[in-house]
């Protein structure tokens, strides 16, 4: 006596009972698979309307940040995080300015979009210690809500040293931050 021979459906005498049952139980077997799929990725189900017709979320981030060249874009729901390269520059100060203006261009063009609700810009810097040994690590973090990018007038938000007063919260490797209070 087989497992299939005890269900209900299965164990009947006429044919057309156990012709339903072997229809039947595939099919409440696929039912239940299915509820166990997870859904589709948030990212990737967010659309919206524009000029041009359905424009995903990914594909507006990606076409709005390419000038940079980020090395990853993560997007959650409205959550937009991105690490980018730091500038090559020898100069701390410099890479520090550069870090605050690409982050500054960014929450620009991204917050253009209701759909985003936080950004946050990730620079990397290259460090080398007195051993010559050199390491790649955290920069500079900056973090916007839409909240805050509301807040801000985008047409004559020049200086990009004023960032550091209006983000949400900020990071700056303390190598970086030695050599501009040095200035």
């Amino acid at each position: 006596m087989s497992i299939l021979s005890k269900l209900p459906l299965l164990n009947s005498d006429s044919k057309i009972i156990r012709a339903v049952g072997y229809f039947v139980y595939p099919l409440l077997f696929l039912i239940i698979l299915g509820a166990m799929v997870p859904p589709e990725d948030e990212q990737t189900a967010t659309t919206t309307k524009t000029t041009t017709g359905e424009t995903d979320l990914a594909d507006f981030v990606a076409k709005e940040t390419s000038q940079w060249d980020p090395e990853n874009i993560t997007i959650i729901g409205g959550d937009v995080h991105i690490l980018l390269p730091f500038s090559e520059s020898r100069i701390n100060s410099w890479r520090l300015y550069y870090a605050r203006m690409e982050s500054t261009d960014i929450f620009r063009r991204l917050f253009q979009d209701e759909r985003i609700k936080t950004v946050e810009v990730r620079s990397q810097i290259r460090l080398r210690d007195k051993f010559g040994n050199k390491w790649l690590t955290t920069g500079a973090v900056y973090n916007m809500t839409s909240t805050t990018a509301k807040k801000i007038n985008w047409d004559n938000f020049y200086d990009a040293e004023d960032l550091d007063d209006v983000v949400d919260s900020k990071y700056i490797h303390y190598l970086l931050r030695e050599e501009e209070e040095e200035d």
